[in-house]
């Protein structure tokens, strides 16, 4: 029987990288103990990686490359016997980078299903979709030791879906289609965390939790008559297809929190980016959940193609009369195998090499760093724009280690900065 240590990398560049569970990996866990593997997951210091495991898998994103590598080179030194497999966001968009780093195999897309692939016949490079249908095994980790709350409850996170229908020009997927979970399937898992873990508050970590409006109705029944609160992520214009009455189903089965994506209060660089809504839309789906009882915190990034002080004054304009409760801000990372990326010419966007040491949104309060910049803001003029709109609109929420762990903009599992998604 083979044993597999699989490490989460430390996320210096996060408010609090000890937030979530990394979920992906405890898929990944779940189907190899199935497999008959001895399995550890490591979620912790490089120096106190443990020592005796035939392989080891590293799932990264892409501000963790630079950690990936230190990570490695620590294995390399202590078990050179052993295999060192990474996979997550940064690998499956560039596999070259991690072979060049000298890792014996890339797993790209669901490590669920590569890894025991290459623990078994000793792939190099492996693509493989998988939507089979397992939930993480979290008895693999100390679920008490990631700290979250939900106005005031401690929480934890939960993946009903994967992937996501829409073709934002900044957003990096990761999977290639989009897996919608059975309701069914995914009350056994919050019955799960309720009944063996004692909570009564969910982060659903979702692309866009609501997106099956028959699904979510049977999920929300089920759970209205357990006295939970949970939070998830949403778009406006889904809010507003499906109107106030299911705002108010959500509120009822204890919803207490929506996130959405903004991006930007311009419709000019809404239309740029391919957000596929507009500020009516964004308003109108804001006054819906707030109807309804539902605070709704935007996110919203800096530095997008075309950015100007003419869409700075009308993102201004939108945060003065949208209704967000709150917001948060980042500055526009350009990552591989995005829109925007790999049609660079085609936009009013510019970087020289980026540096995978500071390739994150967030960063460290009072040390942000731009990497790009227009025709009409340098990267000076970015980060104050940014701390601009901070300074006025930021209401330092209690949930904020939330978004110090969240990508470029909002929270889907795509490569932006900190996922946890379902691969090695």
């Amino acid at each position: 029987m083979k044993s597999v240590c699989l490490i989460s990398p430390s996320s210096p560049f996060l408010i609090d990288d000890k937030v979530f569970p990394p979920l992906g990996l405890l898929y990944v866990g779940k189907e190899l103990k199935n497999r008959g593997y001895d399995v550890k997951v490591h979620d912790g210091a490089t120096k106190e990686i443990p020592s005796g495991y035939d392989i080891y898998g590293v799932s990264i994103t892409t501000p963790q490359f630079p950690q990936s590598v230190e990570i490695l080179r620590h294995i390399r030194q202590n078990e050179p016997k052993s295999k060192v497999v990474v996979g997550g966001p940064h690998a499956t968009v560039d596999p070259d980078s991690c072979l060049n780093a000298g890792f014996d195999s890339v797993v790209m897309q669901a490590g669920e299903a590569s890894l025991p692939l290459v623990a078994e016949h000793g792939c190099r490079v492996i693509d493989t979709p998988f939507f089979g249908d397992i939930h993480p095994d979290r008895s693999l980790i100390d679920i008490k030791s990631y700290k979250y709350e939900i106005d005031g409850r401690p929480a934890t996170s939960v993946m009903t879906t994967r992937g996501c229908p829409y073709q934002c020009g900044f957003c990096c997927k990761i999977n290639k289609k989009v897996k919608v979970y059975s309701a069914d399937f995914v009350l056994d898992e919050l019955k799960e965390l309720k009944d063996k873990y004692g909570y009564k508050a969910f982060m659903f970590f979702d692309d866009i939790f609501i997106v099956d409006r028959n699904r979510l109705y049977v999920i929300l029944d089920e759970i209205k008559k357990w006295d939970v609160i949970w939070r998830g992520f949403v778009r406006a214009d889904i809010v507003v297809k499906n109107g106030p009455e299911v705002a108010k189903r959500m509120f009822d089965s204890g919803c207490r929190e929506v996130g959405m994506g903004i991006e930007s209060g311009s419709d000019k660089i809404l239309t740029t980016i391919n957000k596929g809504e507009n500020t009516e839309t964004l308003k109108k789906g804001i006054e819906i959940l707030r109807n309804a009882g539902i605070r709704v915190k935007g996110f919203l990034i800096v530095g997008l193609p075309g950015e100007s002080l003419e869409t700075i004054a009308a993102t201004q304009h939108f945060l003065r009369t949208s209704g967000l409760n709150d917001m948060d801000f980042s500055l526009f990372t350009p990552y591989k195998k995005t829109n925007i990326y790999d049609n660079k010419d085609k936009f009013d966007i510019h970087w020289d090499q980026l540096d995978l040491n500071h390739l994150f949104y967030k960063g460290t309060p009072g040390q942000y760093e731009s990497q790009v910049w227009t025709s009409s803001l340098s990267r000076e003029d970015l980060v104050a724009a940014r701390d601009l709109l901070e300074r006025e609109f930021k209401h330092w929420g209690k949930n904020d280690k939330d978004s110090g762990s969240r990508r470029n903009g909002h929270g889907s599992p795509c490569n932006r900065a900190g996922s946890t998604q379902a691969v090695a």
